[in-house]
């Protein structure tokens, strides 16, 4: 059973570090063609894509813990830190999407 979890493991975090090189240069693409295009939903997109780079880092970060083995603390391993993790990309995700309404918000009511 540990054999699978290991397995699984390393397929989510290969997964994780092709999203992330995916999200650096979807970033930089985006950022480039809202500034040239004067697009500002093509730079709202290009921050979107940055905070995916953020939390995929976040999820590398979790797995560090996640992969620990049981120690005298932690009887059945650091399985928690994937739930941490989660809420942090949660609450990531959730302040970016805020912000891009707010801008919008504020852009169509008061300019």
């Amino acid at each position: 059973m540990d054999n699978i979890f290991k397995n699984r493991s390393e397929r989510a975090k290969k997964v994780t570090w092709v999203g992330l090189f995916i999200n650096i240069i979807l970033t930089l693409f985006k950022l480039a063609a809202g500034i040239l295009g004067q697009s500002a939903a093509m730079i709202a997109d290009a921050f979107h894509s940055l905070s995916d780079f953020a939390t995929d880092v976040v999820v590398l970060l979790g797995f560090r813990f996640i992969d620990k083995p049981v120690d005298k603390s932690h009887d059945y391993g650091h399985g928690k830190a994937e739930t941490l993790s989660s809420v942090i990309i949660g609450l990531a995700l959730f302040s970016v999407g805020f912000r891009i309404f707010w801008v919008g918000w504020h852009s169509v009511y008061h300019e």
